[in-house]
């Protein structure tokens, strides 16, 4: 019996040890497949980033200079509108949809401005206008398609669409905060953008003079950079971001503390003002809500999703600089575009169609039309698509550096099961 018990014993024995000895093949076949099977397999869904910051010096004639692009972004961006009259007999209707600028030194329709956005108009379609649309150029360089139907009988539409490729550039400059050339209060810039008081940009007001002066922590000597930064961040601590249903200015948003993105850029413009310093408001639309977003290859967004949304912020002017972007609610961002921001118009007092210079005009712009009749739809969709981008996949953002801590934590794991196997195994 003895004998039998033994016999089962050894043979038990020699079944552990055999599992013992087999049983960390699985952990050594499952760390090799980890190490070499996960970057194969996974390897297509990792965008390198091969991006290279460049200096690009222009000639003092372009009057643009010390700017570096550091990321880029190309967007497809699809436009589809439909104005449908529902009322009895015929109306009319005018139209003046704004193109997006192409907003660099080499283009005949922007004057000083770095390579912000880079526009291609690919496609557009105007169907049901009265007369062949047409151009208009205004004094602050936007484009406007113009189309109208003075008689659109009930039932009938009129349809815009229109396909862009579009490159944002994020701008950054280089030491410029203490260069200080001089500014010629003879240059046109100045009517527009500076010497007048105008509604919601009021630079007679009292406050806000005291405000510029004595407020935004302004030193005599202060260059013109300087300043911007000091008033940017002035205007960040000072407001509340509360959303608005209309525009206030910079006088309301300085009185109540608050304001949405509009009242920031409203209250920075006309500070920048008080100092001398030509200023605008820049129109259009965020790729994104999230400042800090990084739009990746393939990233969609449509009027229909949350995440877009429309945007106003600050350009102010530095002569052989050029017009620098500024985004009020970042204090960081003083001299800083976004990639995010897609530039519909800039500059303000934009007349609605069909209507004289001194009527209807107003401040912010958006696609603007007039009518006279009762009774209509309107059916818009609008959508954004990253087609190039610098930025990798976001869930693969890290991965060159967490791969390999990754497979090291593997390893040291897997070697320390091995070694415990194989101390059991000399028990035996």
């Amino acid at each position: 019996m003895k004998k039998t018990v033994d016999k089962v014993i050894l043979l038990n024995m020699k079944i552990n040890k055999y599992k013992l000895r087999h049983s960390y093949k699985p952990v050594i076949f499952f760390f090799f497949a980890i190490t070499i099977g996960f970057p194969i397999f996974f390897t297509p869904l990792i965008t390198i980033n091969n991006k290279t910051n460049y200096t690009i010096n222009l000639h003092s004639a372009n009057g643009v200079s010390n700017y570096t692009i550091t990321e880029s972004i190309t967007y497809q961006v699809d436009m589809n509108m439909t104005f449908t009259q529902t009322g009895t007999g015929s109306g009319e209707f005018y139209f003046k949809f704004p193109r997006y600028n192409d907003r660099q030194p080499s283009s005949l329709l922007t004057q000083y401005t770095p390579p912000y956005q880079e526009s291609e108009l690919l496609y557009l379609s105007i169907t049901g206008s009265e007369q062949t649309p047409w151009l208009y150029h205004d004094r602050f360089n936007n484009t406007f398609d113009i189309f109208n139907n003075t008689a659109l009988a009930q039932g009938n539409s009129i349809k815009y669409s229109s396909r862009y490729n579009i490159t944002m550039n994020e701008i950054t400059f280089g030491d410029i905060d203490n260069y200080d050339p001089g500014y010629d209060v003879q240059n046109p810039i100045f009517d527009l953008y500076c010497n007048n008081s105008e509604e919601y940009y009021n630079i007679t007001d009292s406050d806000l003079i005291n405000a510029a002066n004595n407020e935004c922590g302004i030193e005599t000597g202060d260059a013109p950079v300087t300043k911007a930064r000091k008033i940017c961040t002035f205007v960040t601590n000072n407001l509340t971001f509360t959303s608005q249903t209309q525009e206030r200015g910079a006088s309301w948003a300085y009185d109540n503390k608050q304001g949405d993105c509009s009242e920031y850029a409203s209250l920075m413009i006309t500070l920048l003002r008080i100092h001398g310093i030509p200023a605008r408001k820049v129109h259009g639309y965020l790729a994104s809500d999230d400042f800090n977003f990084k739009p990746y290859l393939g990233y969609t967004r449509s009027s229909t999703m949350t995440g877009i949304t429309g945007h106003t912020w600050v350009e102010y002017y530095v002569p052989n600089i050029g017009w620098i972007a500024c985004e009020p609610q970042i204090p960081s961002k003083y001299k800083t575009s976004s990639y995010l921001g897609l530039v519909k118009t800039i500059g303000a007092w934009f007349k609605f169609p069909n209507y004289d210079d001194t009527e209807l005009n107003v401040s912010e712009f958006i696609p603007l039309y007039s009518r006279n009749t009762t009774g209509s739809t309107w059916d818009s969709s609008f959508k954004i698509t990253v087609v190039s981008s610098d930025f990798p996949i976001p869930s693969f953002n890290n991965i060159g550096t967490s791969l390999i801590g990754e497979i090291g934590l593997i390893a040291v794991f897997s070697i320390g099961i091995i070694y415990a196997i194989e101390r059991r195994k000399r028990k035996y």
